[in-house]
């Protein structure tokens, strides 16, 4: 560790990063308190980890449902048994939803039991930089 990151003093077992990561805990609190109350919703994407991509449900039994009625703040997607967790902010995940249903490359039909559904995919390797460009996008356009 280069002396320049340490807080002044030398405690290795804190340095400078202390504030940074205390905020990032904070948020991950804040996170698990709107699970608590319902702000957000945990959706487990059991094929995400064998498709490479995570389904957004927009429609079932013919009906309006998960990200239109949706009164979430940001969605938790649970992959891979539980190993991985991915949280999207709801307006980002509404955005990416709304780019992606346009094109039917990225629509799908899901007629696997009772429940048939409709949603778009959002492939997990480009996830990330989707999110980046839409919160760029989601910024301007409030910003004017």
């Amino acid at each position: 560790m280069s002396p320049h990151r340490l807080s002044k003093g030398y405690e290795p077992k804190w340095d400078i990063d202390m504030a940074l990561g205390k905020k990032g805990e904070e948020k991950v609190l804040g996170m698990l308190d709107g699970i608590n109350a319902g702000k957000i919703e945990v959706k487990t994407d059991a094929r995400a980890s064998e498709t490479g991509n995570l389904f957004v449900e927009y429609e079932c039994r013919g009906k309006p449902s998960g990200i239109e009625t949706t009164k979430a703040t940001a969605w938790v997607f649970v992959i891979d048994g539980g190993g991985i967790a991915t949280i999207v902010d709801i307006d980002v995940l509404k955005f990416l939803y709304g780019k992606l249903k346009e094109s039917s490359k990225y629509r799908r039909d899901m007629n696997r039991g009772s429940h048939p559904t409709r949603g778009v995919i959002i492939p997990l390797t480009k996830l990330h930089s989707l999110s980046i460009l839409a919160k760029k996008a989601l910024s301007e356009a409030k910003n004017g």
